[in-house]
């Protein structure tokens, strides 16, 4: 099952088995599916990833290394749905200097299997650039994702300036840390993403 799979990973990345851990990858999608995939391998692989680097069983380049790997197999997921051009558009990124992108990935794919246009920047996007970026692609929602590591003051900033900026009929999202602003839907579970899609597109 997904625990399994989750336990030989980490054991592989410890062992430096980049092969390995791209087969297993690219397994449990043939076995859960894309969505099972999303929800079910890569985000608890992730969290067991970081909590082995933190318990310093694994290296920082380990980390780095596995990571990119689960990073490649979500783009290949998610690349397939990029040609649909439904609503709604999702433009998802990163604040500023915020290089963890992981998070917007997997987002990315889930919202694209609940029917949804993913959109994605990349990470460490200016304010100002995601404003303009929103008006260029006619986004429906703007999805900011964080991480606990990033500077609360200077995300609460960011993200008051992006609500600013955006229209009323524009959604945003944010999600990973706990940053609460002014008019942005905090995501915290998959299920807040469900809640969030029916809630728009019951508008």
């Amino acid at each position: 099952g997904a625990a399994a799979t989750i336990e030989d990973s980490v054991a592989n990345v410890r062992a430096n088995d980049v092969t390995a851990v791209r087969q297993q990858l690219r397994q449990a999608v043939a076995v859960h599916g894309p969505g099972g995939f999303v929800t079910g391998v890569a985000t608890p692989l992730l969290h067991a990833i970081g909590d082995a680097w933190e318990a310093g069983t694994i290296s920082i380049q380990q980390e780095h290394v596995a990571s990119e790997l689960i990073s490649t197999q979500l783009r290949v997921l998610t690349s397939a749905y990029e040609v649909l051009d439904v609503r709604p558009r999702v433009l998802l990124t990163t604040l500023p200097d915020e290089q963890h992108k992981l998070g917007s990935e997997l987002v990315a794919l889930y919202v694209a299997l609940r029917g949804a246009s993913p959109r994605s920047l990349g990470a460490s996007t200016p304010v100002d650039e995601i404003l303009s970026a929103a008006d260029e692609l006619d986004a429906d929602i703007v999805a900011i994702g964080t991480s606990p590591a990033y500077d609360e003051g200077d995300a609460r900033a960011h993200m008051a300036k992006l609500a600013r900026g955006l229209p009323k009929e524009r959604e945003l999202w944010v999600g990973g840390a706990e940053i609460r602003v002014k008019r942005a839907t905090a995501i915290t579970s998959w299920q807040d993403i469900d809640d969030a899609l029916v809630a728009w597109r019951a508008r």
